[in-house]
């Protein structure tokens, strides 16, 4: 199979570096793009991390159709790069649509080299654009040049630039989802069809959030859970029935040792729905660096689970790999059998917007108690330095599949931008009680680990096991 090659940046990024390279046509401009890079199953993946651009004393030469840097340009670059461990595209304009020149091919041939004499292995990458055009490539060090397929930019919502070809194709029964075409179109339901998706926690929001994307036709998804089905669980968990929990055998001779894992029980109901589906099946923590690396294909993964340590190892992945992230979550605060009070959010979390760092929604102390062993967890716990973690909460399903809607109708957003400017939603809030739902908004912190890690991808460490 061919090598896919795709550039990933945030829509922020992308149009300053837009601005700066095209401000003074038909003259050329630069930029420099600090990169870190992916590199998952059959594809490779340049992340911009932040533009560098290039003040007009850096060039010895700028016309119409060439331009000359510096040395004092090249070795900051070099510098950069080297003080961060990081790779780069080298962006320039041209003022018409016209392709690569052998003069853009020789410059970006010496700079690559020169970069790769002093830090070996990083990638190094080209952008042109024009005012109607973008074109992109990768070289290697072999002096081989790849094409780029697609430029993803991650703003509002997940926008595709095709560079090979105008689009992607799709087989598809557009007879089961006629109803949605009428709404999103045969464009959009492609879309839908081809965007890879991780679950991460199947109960009462993960459940609900997978049988509603089979049932809008997403066609390719990873379900992440260590536990097993508990006869509780019948009550929120999609796809769940009786005899999952209580098999025939066990009714007769009231002996039962192995309970089903729950990945399993969602991934039979699936399947029942769109028997064409794939679906891989994880049934372990997503905190062990094995099971996280298996969500780095994934366009967009959903953050279903209870714990704080997988919810802050997703929402690192989320930014040191530019996957969007929709984090949901439902409390329920009942006393002596009477709901006192209640709410559900949901978070989309991608580049240049808030993480649940920034939110105060992770606890510190909490993942350090859930990282500890149980035994010393439940010493710990006596002596009161941890709280109780493993105590079971209130859970409604109407309430978890509320969020769970709220969390799919982020992801129509995200892939087919329905709702436009009106789309660009960090969070929302849901106020049980009162009935009410609000879009949440906070800063981004400025020394939180959503800056600290941002597009470094295969660069960075993950904190896992």
């Amino acid at each position: 199979m061919k090598k896919e090659y795709v550039i990933r940046i945030s829509e922020k990024d992308y149009e300053q570096c837009r601005s700066s390279v095209l401000a003074d046509l038909p003259k050329e401009g630069a930029a420099f793009l600090l990169t870190g890079r992916k590199i998952a199953g059959n594809s490779e993946e340049l992340i911009v991390r932040r533009v560098v651009e290039i003040p007009r004393s850096e060039y010895r030469i700028r016309e119409n159709y060439h331009l000359d840097l510096s040395p004092k340009a090249i070795n900051g670059l070099i510098s950069l790069c080297e003080q961060n461990r990081l790779g780069v595209i080298l962006c320039h304009s041209h003022s018409t649509n016209s392709p690569y020149s052998h003069s853009d091919n020789e410059g970006e041939r010496r700079l690559a080299k020169a970069i790769w004499e002093n830090i070996p292995d990083v990638p190094v990458g080209s952008l042109l654009m024009s005012p109607e055009k973008v074109r992109a490539r990768i070289w290697k060090p072999s002096g081989e040049v790849k094409p780029v397929s697609s430029l993803k930019i991650l703003g509002r919502y997940i926008q595709t630039i095709y560079l090979n070809c105008d689009t992607f194709n799709c087989e598809s029964d557009y007879k089961i989802y006629d109803r949605q075409i009428l709404a999103f179109g045969k464009k959009g339901q492609s879309i839908i069809a081809n965007t890879k998706v991780g679950i991460v926690g199947v109960g009462g929001t993960g459940s609900s959030v997978a049988e509603q994307l089979v049932r809008i036709g997403v066609s390719n998804i990873i379900l992440i859970d260590p536990d097993v089905l508990e006869p509780s669980n019948i009550s929120r968990i999609y796809g769940s029935t009786y005899e999952d929990a209580y098999p025939h055998w066990y009714r007769i001779t009231r002996w039962w040792k192995k309970k089903i894992p729950k990945v399993e029980v969602i991934t039979n109901h699936l399947k029942k729905i769109n028997p064409d589906i794939r679906i891989l099946a994880i049934q372990d923590s997503v905190v062990k660096e094995h099971v996280v690396k298996a969500l780095l294909d994934r366009d967009i993964i959903f953050s279903c689970t209870d714990e704080h340590w997988g919810r802050s190892v997703l929402n690192q992945l989320s930014y040191q790999y530019f996957i969007p992230l929709i984090n949901m979550g439902v409390q329920i605060d009942a006393k002596e059998d009477k709901i006192r009070g209640a709410s559900g959010s949901v978070h989309i979390l991608m580049p240049d917007k808030p993480c649940l760092w920034c939110y105060e929604f992770l606890n510190a102390g909490r993942i350090g108690a859930e990282a500890l062993p149980k035994q010393e967890r439940e010493s710990l716990l006596r002596e009161g330095y941890v709280q109780n973690i493993d105590t079971d909460a209130p859970s409604v399903i109407s309430l978890t599949t509320t969020v769970a809607s709220h969390a799919v109708t982020a992801f129509l957003q995200l892939t087919t931008d329905f709702m436009g400017p009106a789309g660009d939603i960090s969070c929302l809030k849901y106020y049980i009680m009162e009935g009410t739902i609000s879009r949440g908004k906070t800063d981004i912190k400025e020394h939180c680990i959503c800056r600290k890690v941002r597009g470094y991808g295969d660069f960075g460490r993950l904190l896992t096991i």
